[in-house]
Order: C-alpha cells, then sequence, then structure tokens
C-alpha cells in the first residue's frame, strides 16, 4: 500500500480481499482504492490491512481472528471502521493489529502467544485498552510478537522463540516487559522473527538472523539487542516482512539479510550480512 496526495493505492496478493477493492482478485499494478483523499497512515499485515484519515481507523482483509477489530470473524473486501476517532500509530502484524488512541494502545485479533499484551492468550475481534498508561509513541507488529515505545522506553511482549522481544531469554511474554537501555529509542520495526530499533541514532536488531537480517555480519541469532556498525546517524529503520530489513542513515538507503527473490534492491543477487548501499536509479 501507498499514499500519494492523500489517495491510498494498492496492489499485489488479494485472496481475502487486503487490496480494499470489493474484490479478491490480485493486483500486479497499483490500484486506486476509491472513495476518499485524506488518508495519512497505512499498514499491511499479513492478510489485512489497517488504514487511517482523519483520526479515523479503517481495517480490511482477513479476519478469521478478528484482526479488523469490527466485532466479528467475517472477512471483509472492502474498508470498515473500527469504533474510536483520533487514532494515531497504527501497525498489522501477522493476525494481530495494534494501535494508539490518545496515548493508549489497543489490541485485537490473534492472541496464541500473547501478542495482544493482555496478560491471556483470548483472541479478540474488537479493540481492548492493553495497560493503564496513556504516553505510549509508537508501535509495531511482528508475525506473533509486538514492541513499542512510551516515554523513549522499549518494551516487547508475545513470541519469543527467536529471541526477538530482546529480553535476553527466549520465553514467551503476554504482558509487556521492557527491554533494556536508557528512554532513548525513536523508532522500532518488528519482522517476521526479528525486531529493529535505533536507540539515539545507533540501530540496533535482535531475534532470528538465519539470512543474516540482523545486519551484525553473522547468521548467529540474538536474544538481546545487538548494535549494527559503529554509525550514530541512522534515522529509519524496518524490518523486512520475512528475513530482510532496511535502514536509513544521511538520507541514504541501506538493506540486507534474504535477497533470494530480490527484496533488496540490489544490483546483484548477493545475500549481505552487512547494511548495503542501495542505488537508487
Amino acid at each position: 500500500m501507498a499514499i500519494r496526495n492523500g489517495q491510498l493505492w494498492v496492489w499485489g496478493w488479494n485472496s481475502t480481499g487486503q487490496l480494499g477493492l470489493g474484490d479478491n482478485t490480485n493486483r500486479h499494478t497499483p490500484s486506486h482504492l476509491t472513495g476518499f483523499s485524506d488518508w495519512s497512515l497505512i499498514s499491511a499485515g499479513s492478510q489485512h490491512s489497517l488504514a487511517i484519515r482523519s483520526g479515523q481507523l479503517f481495517s480490511w482483509g482477513h479476519n478469521s481472528f478478528g484482526e479488523l477489530g469490527i466485532g466479528d470473524n467475517t472477512n471483509r473486501n472492502t474498508p470498515r471502521q473500527v469504533s474510536g476517532v483520533n487514532w494515531s500509530s497504527i501497525s498489522a502484524g501477522g493476525h494481530h493489529s495494534l494501535a494508539i488512541l490518545n496515548g493508549q494502545i489497543w489490541t485485537w485479533g490473534a492472541n496464541h502467544e500473547g501478542q495482544l499484551g493482555t496478560g491471556d492468550f483470548v483472541h479478540l475481534n474488537t479493540p481492548r485498552r492493553m495497560t493503564g498508561h496513556s504516553d505510549w509513541t509508537h508501535v509495531s507488529a511482528g508475525t506473533a510478537h509486538s514492541i513499542s515505545i512510551r516515554v523513549g522506553e522499549l518494551w516487547a511482549w508475545g513470541r519469543n522463540s527467536e529471541g526477538q522481544l530482546g529480553l535476553g531469554d527466549f520465553g514467551m511474554r503476554s504482558s509487556p516487559s521492557r527491554v533494556f537501555g536508557s528512554s532513548n529509542w525513536s523508532h522500532i520495526s518488528a519482522g517476521w522473527l526479528h525486531s529493529t530499533g535505533i536507540h539515539g541514532g545507533q540501530l540496533f536488531s535482535w531475534g532470528e538472523n538465519a539470512a543474516g537480517q540482523l545486519g551484525i555480519g553473522s547468521t548467529v541469532g540474538q536474544n538481546s539487542p545487538a548494535r549494527v556498525g559503529s554509525h550514530s546517524d541512522w534515522s529509519f529503520s524496518l524490518s523486512g516482512g520475512a528475513r530482510h530489513s532496511f535502514g536509513i542513515r544521511g538520507g541514504l538507503l541501506f538493506s540486507w539479510g534474504n535477497n533470494y527473490d530480490g527484496q533488496l534492491g540490489l544490483s546483484n543477487p548477493s545475500q549481505p550480512f552487512l547494511p548495503t548501499l542501495v542505488t537508487i536509479p
């Protein structure tokens, strides 16, 4: 999904209506999702989508676990509004969703491994407030784990089979646990089985590393944040859907990890274990 001049464009796989176009037909080129011209935030999950316009939250696509948050478990191939106004940060995961409303985190969808952070393993088809705090600023949903920032602190919960929570062990968490470090986290991203984050301009990564997606020069997994390189001017980090990652520093785009299908955007088919500059044509 992408936003251009407030208009929402979608393309790709559409088996459960995740493109929101009113059908289940795949698209190989961008298609305009008509109706509004004031979309501001978007997030594509495994088979469902979230988007915000004028503070209102909409969802569509796969809904077997209630990940659309509209009170049932029926797939939708057009956007449906989720209750509430003034939504900000959003993230669609494997089959769960995270969003911030007035500084509060609300979660819904699949909860097999505690990824909703509600202290239990009950699936939800409507949003439920996660904790008593009202100062959350960022959320990011992986396949079955979640990470978030409040007052610069990094918190994680859900699946931890590969150490993707960054807590120094491999134990699942059904409620938020704080990750090490001072209160200076500024950007986070949860991938399939790994996570990345920026702390004081430095890039860190943790979790599974079979394809070098952590960018630390090896394929050894990490269950606590490991620094990527020596630079301190990273401004954005993004964990790929499966086993690749991206980062921006100095206005330049870097990628690393799995590159079997050319997903790193590099001019050669190599699979780098360190951040590699992407040349924009």
